[in-house]
């Protein structure tokens, strides 16, 4: 989801130049635990590549609060552009080799309603554009957003004496995921050449017996 960056007193030219934020939510259940994960970044395209980079900062996470879990069940909805696609699912495959832990996908129902993911969005974007409209708070750009968001939740913990924020906030820059996208692309270059490779091979074999 994206969030649309306002300034309480701007000009009238800035209706027309709005910046936005890539705002990438998670609710993760453990047993009865459970976390809340806001990833945001200046990463404007929703891409498989996105969604991967999104993964190594959650399997991080998770290794680092939970280190005995071994298996990751994803659940999302069925969108195309950077959940149910070849290359989504070939990431998946790897993802053992990639993150050190298996994982399997569970798909569901696209356009089915709301669910715990798209709370923590409406949360995070109420909270920011109620602080820049009633506050004079300056939110310029996706780090800002970060900066805010970050600080507005260890607070809000640390109001109702708790020791870790209802939202745990991560910034992803757009060069990392660029980065990666470059390496995802020569990597899946090498293993569909690969493929068709063994696949020729298999056709000589059939075609010599």
């Amino acid at each position: 989801m994206n969030y649309t960056l306002v300034r309480q007193r701007e000009v009238q030219q800035g209706f027309f130049s709005q910046h936005q934020v890539t705002l990438f939510t998670i609710h993760l259940t453990i047993g009865k635990e459970q976390r809340n994960l806001a990833i945001i970044s200046d990463y404007m395209e929703h891409t498989t590549v996105f969604v991967h980079c999104e993964q190594k900062v959650l399997t991080q996470f998770i290794k680092k609060n939970f280190p005995l879990v071994k298996k990751i069940n994803y659940v999302s909805d069925g969108a195309c552009a950077h959940f149910k696609n070849n290359a989504s699912i070939l990431n998946l495959i790897h993802h053992k080799i990639d993150f050190d832990l298996d994982a399997c996908w569970t798909f569901t129902a696209t356009g089915h309603g709301k669910g715990a993911g798209d709370g923590i969005g409406a949360v995070l974007k109420f909270s920011a554009r109620r602080a820049t409209l009633s506050k004079n708070i300056l939110i310029s750009n996706p780090k800002d957003f970060y900066e805010f968001t970050q600080k507005q939740q260890l607070e809000t913990a640390r109001r109702s004496n708790k020791d870790i924020p209802g939202v745990h906030a991560f910034f992803l820059e757009s060069d990392e995921i660029e980065e990666a996208k470059n390496f995802e692309q020569q990597v899946h270059y090498k293993e569909f050449e690969l493929s068709m490779n063994s696949n020729r091979s298999a056709i000589q074999r059939f075609n010599i017996v």
